[in-house]
C-alpha cells in the first residue's frame, strides 16, 4: 500500500517499498530512488506547515524551535509532577523557577525554589508575597488604577496575628510590609460585637486607628490618638452620637451629643428643624438619665414649649399665648401660675387690660395709673394759696386727695374747684363723695361734689345750694375722695 504520510512509515525499513506510489523495492531503477527521495522531502515539508499531522510523536531530547502544536482533536503534553525545588516546567537557565503539581488539582508557581502562587481545586489563589502592580489592572473583583504617570503605590495583602486569640487580615496601601514597619492598612479583625469580623482603618506613620465598622453596623470614628471614638453611629438605634458611644436618645434618626454644640451663620437660620406632620414634638430636652424635662413642638402650625402640663402655646392666627400641656398637645385652663409668693416677676407692661377673677366685661381692668394734679379756683380773680393734689386711677375709679387754701376774698362767684385729673361720669351715682381731714372753716355745714362731664367739684349747702367763694375766705382744707370717670 502506498505510504502518503510520514506517520504511515514502518519502523522496518524493508516494509517501506511504496512512497507516495513510487516503487523503491529492491532492484528498482535509479529513477525510482530519485523520485522516492523527492516525494519523501515533500512529505516532510507538509509536516512543517501542518498539512499532515504527526500522531503521538516520540521526541527524546533535542529542541523544538518555532513549532505549533495543535489539532482538531487537541494535543496533550504530559510532564512529571515536579517538586518545589525542581518544578516539572522550568527554565534551562533557572531550574528552580517554574510550575509543578502540588497535589490533587493543585497548581503551584515557584520562584527561587519557593512557592509563590498556589491555585487549588476551588480556584482559590494564594499569593505568598506582595502583589506589585504598575499601570492599570482591571478584573472581576479587583481594580487597581495607576497615577497619571502610570505608576502605582504598593498594595500589600497581609496576614498577621495581632493577639493570642485574635487573627486579623489586613490590606496595606502605599506602604512596605517589612518586619516591624509601621504602615497604613485596612484590617478585617475577628471578635466584633457579635463575634463576627469587623473592619478597622488605620493611617499615619504609627498606623493610628481612625475608623471601625462593627459586624452589626455600628460605626466609630476615633480622635487623633486612635484610642477613643468621638463620633458614633448606633445602627440598631439609628442614632448618631458625638463625643459618646452610648445612644442617649431612642427613636428614629437621632443625634446624641456629649459636649457643646456651636453653630454660626449669617443671613440664614443657624438651625432649621422640621416635622413631617402638623402636630407633635420637635425637640425633647432631657436631664441626666434620659428623663424628659421639657419639649418644643408644633400644633396645627403654632409653637408649643414647656414641661408636661406647664407649657405655653403660641397661636399665630389669633395672636395669643395660651397655657398648654406639652404631653397631651392640648391647651388647658386655670392650671398654671406665673411666679409665686417668694418667686415673683418684677414688672409687667400691658398696652391693654387684664381680666381679674373672671372672663366677663365686669372683670376687665383696662387701666391703672397714679400721678399729681393742681387744683384751681374758678372764681374770677381768686388764686388758691394751696393747690397740690395726688391721684390713683384703677380702671374707671379715681382716688384723689389735695390740700387747697383760699385767699382772703369777698367774691360772690360759686365756690368751685377744677383741675381734677379726669372727667367725672355724668350721673349723680358717679359724683362720689369727699372727706375732709382738716377744715378750719369752723363748721361742717357744706358738702363737696363732682359735676358730671367736668373735671370740677363745687361746695354746696346741706340744702343743696351752691356756696359763694367768699364763704371760704382765708380757709384751708385737706380732703380725700373718689369718683367714677367718664
Amino acid at each position: 500500500m502506498a505510504k502518503t504520510k510520514v506517520s504511515e512509515f514502518d519502523a522496518v525499513a524493508s516494509n517501506n517499498t511504496d512512497i507516495n506510489s513510487v516503487n523503491v523495492a529492491e532492484g528498482c531503477p535509479p529513477s525510482g530512488i530519485n523520485n522516492a527521495i523527492r516525494e519523501m522531502a515533500s512529505l516532510l515539508k507538509k509536516q512543517e506547515v501542518g498539512t499532515d499531522a504527526m500522531t503521538s510523536p516520540d521526541i527524546n531530547g533535542g529542541t523544538i524551535d518555532g513549532a505549533t502544536i495543535g489539532g482538531s482533536s487537541g494535543v496533550t503534553i504530559g510532564v512529571s509532577d515536579g517538586t518545589v525545588s525542581a518544578p516539572s516546567i522550568k527554565f534551562t537557565s533557572d531550574t528552580n523557577t517554574g510550575i509543578y503539581r502540588g497535589g490533587t488539582d493543585i497548581l503551584k508557581f515557584v520562584t527561587a525554589g519557593t512557592d509563590a502562587i498556589t491555585i487549588n481545586a476551588s480556584q482559590q489563589t494564594t499569593f505568598a508575597g506582595n502583589i506589585n502592580v504598575t499601570g492599570t489592572v482591571t478584573s472581576d473583583g479587583l481594580t487597581v488604577e495607576g497615577s497619571s504617570s502610570g505608576t502605582l503605590n504598593n498594595v500589600n495583602f497581609l496576614n498577621t496575628n495581632s493577639g493570642a486569640t485574635t487573627t486579623a487580615t489586613r490590606i496595606g496601601i502605599g506602604v512596605s510590609n517589612s518586619a516591624g514597619a509601621s504602615y497604613t492598612y485596612i484590617e478585617a479583625n475577628e471578635g466584633g460585637v457579635d463575634a463576627y469580623p469587623h473592619l478597622n482603618f488605620y493611617t499615619g506613620s504609627s498606623a493610628t486607628k481612625r475608623l471601625e465598622i462593627e459586624d452589626n453596623g455600628d460605626i466609630s470614628f476615633y480622635e487623633d490618638t486612635g484610642t477613643t471614638p468621638k463620633l458614633f453611629w448606633d445602627a440598631s438605634e439609628e442614632s448618631l452620637g458625638i463625643g459618646t458611644t452610648t445612644a442617649l436618645i431612642t427613636g428614629t434618626a437621632k443625634l446624641s451629643v456629649n459636649g457643646q454644640i456651636e453653630a454660626t451663620t449669617v443671613s440664614t437660620p443657624v438651625i432649621d428643624i422640621a416635622r413631617s406632620d402638623a402636630t407633635g414634638t420637635i425637640i425633647n430636652l432631657r436631664s441626666v438619665g434620659g428623663a424628659i424635662v421639657g419639649a418644643i413642638g408644633t400644633v396645627s402650625g403654632g409653637l408649643s414649649l414647656g414641661s408636661g402640663d406647664t407649657g405655653l402655646y403660641f397661636e399665630p392666627v389669633s395672636n395669643e399665648i395660651r397655657p398648654f400641656n406639652t404631653t397631651t398637645n392640648a391647651s388647658i385652663d386655670n392650671v398654671i401660675n406665673i411666679g409665686n409668693s417668694t418667686k415673683r416677676f418684677k414688672d409687667l407692661y400691658l398696652s391693654g387690660g387684664v381680666y381679674v377673677g373672671g372672663t366677663g366685661s365686669a372683670n376687665y381692668l383696662d387701666d391703672y395709673e397714679k400721678g399729681t394734679w393742681v387744683a384751681n379756683a374758678t372764681a374770677t380773680g381768686v388764686t388758691l394759696t394751696a393747690s397740690s393734689g395726688v391721684y390713683t386711677k384703677v380702671g374707671n375709679i379715681v382716688y384723689v386727695s389735695a390740700i387747697i387754701g383760699f385767699p382772703t376774698t369777698s367774691s360772690t362767684d360759686n365756690a368751685t374747684i377744677d383741675g381734677f385729673p379726669f372727667t367725672c361720669a355724668n350721673g349723680n351715682q358717679f359724683r362720689g363723695g369727699f372727706a375732709f381731714g382738716f377744715n378750719n372753716k369752723g363748721d361742717n355745714d357744706f358738702t363737696f361734689l363732682m359735676s358730671g362731664n367736668t373735671q370740677a367739684a363745687s361746695f354746696h349747702t346741706l340744702s343743696g345750694g351752691v356756696m359763694q367763694t367768699s364763704s371760704f375766705s382765708a380757709k384751708t382744707f385737706i380732703f380725700q375722695g373718689v369718683y367714677q370717670v367718664a
